[in-house]
């Protein structure tokens, strides 16, 4: 690869980056009402990117409707990790109400681990311990538990926590500063200072007695989260984990979208270039690659094979084309590309 097209990339790269922004929110602006509520909305949570980018191609609803049938079906497969598997579309619209009406709605942290692992098993709350009750070892904390029984993470907990009664609740992972769980008047200044609270008690301990009965057993579990998730890397790796719903495998949905596709091609406007040139003589024809919306990876190696004189025409005019553009133009034949560049500059003379 020249150093020319090295330089090059990052900013087609960047371009097509900005451009699929620009091009969502017009795909997005041109859904029908309750095709765009569906998808920014009701499944905003659980739909992958790549159905994403499906649906914003679609314009036909009997094309909508196909989508979603395959939607939930891929989600109702035998063997998938609860709450996925048969029966989903029904238990999501319900853990989608209760994200919504008791775990902070479904962009907080508690409730998307609601959607994305189900309910746990059991939520342990404090009520003497947290500073809403007057006591001022913790903030505001929960205790989640999942186990085999309930959604099948195996007696595994979590802790909740608020600064603020008035905040919504945030899973803490290692790297959240302990006064963001203790609360402000509380003798032990760290989480690990909890240890303290449990037997056997050390000698001659300043906050003996200062703290609540159940904070040895909060130790017990911090230990626990602490030991597990083992670095901040580890902690950020795991919250990533629980809050986004498992992968699924969207085998089919690329021959779905060809032929949608396809279906929609007689009603789409191909991209011509004028040209004053007498059309050629009827000849032996042959059906030209249908037009379609290159990956970035596309784009990319189409870029670094072009010829240098489509490099440079990309080098000036790269800013100015759009996504779709500069898409139809990596697919175009040399003698299409030299008319589309001529059309190009003449429409901006």
């Amino acid at each position: 690869m020249t150093r020319r097209v090295c330089l090059l990339l990052p900013v087609f790269l960047a371009l097509v980056s900005a451009s699929a922004d620009q091009s969502r929110k017009q795909k997005l602006a041109a859904l029908p009402g309750d095709e765009r509520v569906w998808l920014t909305e009701a499944v905003a949570p659980i739909i992958l990117p790549d159905e994403e980018k499906v649906f914003l191609d679609l314009t036909e609803p009997y094309q909508f409707e196909a989508f979603k049938k395959s939607f939930w079906e891929r989600r109702e497969r035998q063997g998938l990790r609860f709450p996925l598997g048969p029966g989903y579309q029904t238990r999501y619209a319900e853990l989608r109400r209760l994200a919504d009406d008791q775990y902070d709605g479904w962009r907080e942290d508690a409730g998307r681990m609601v959607l994305a692992r189900g309910e746990p098993g059991s939520i342990r709350k404090f009520d003497g311990c947290n500073v809403t009750n007057g006591s001022n070892t913790f903030r505001d904390l929960e205790i989640w538990t999942y186990n085999e029984s309930g959604s099948g993470l195996g007696g595994t907990h979590y802790m909740f926590y608020r600064r603020n009664p008035s905040l919504p609740r945030k899973l803490w992972t290692l790297g959240v500063p302990d006064s963001d769980v203790l609360g402000p008047g509380s003798c032990r200044k760290t989480l690990d200072e909890l240890r303290n609270d449990c037997p056997p008690y050390p000698l001659h301990d300043p906050c003996a007695g200062a703290n609540c009965q159940e904070a040895c057993q909060v130790w017990t579990i911090y230990s626990e989260i602490r030991d597990r998730q083992r670095s901040r890397t580890g902690a950020e790796k795991e919250y990533a984990q629980l809050l986004k719903p498992d992968e699924i495998s969207t085998e089919g949905l690329e021959a779905e979208r060809k032929k949608w596709a396809g279906s929609s091609d007689a009603k789409a406007k191909t991209l011509t270039v004028a040209s004053s040139s007498p059309r050629p003589a009827p000849g032996p024809t042959s059906t030209p690659e249908p037009r379609r919306l290159l990956s970035r990876d596309e784009m990319r190696d189409r870029i670094i094979e072009l010829e240098p004189k489509y490099r440079r025409f990309l080098d000036f005019a790269g800013p100015l084309l759009t996504e779709v553009e500069l898409s139809d133009f990596l697919q175009l034949t040399a003698a299409e590309k030299d008319r589309f560049i001529g059309g190009f500059w003449k429409k901006r003379e």
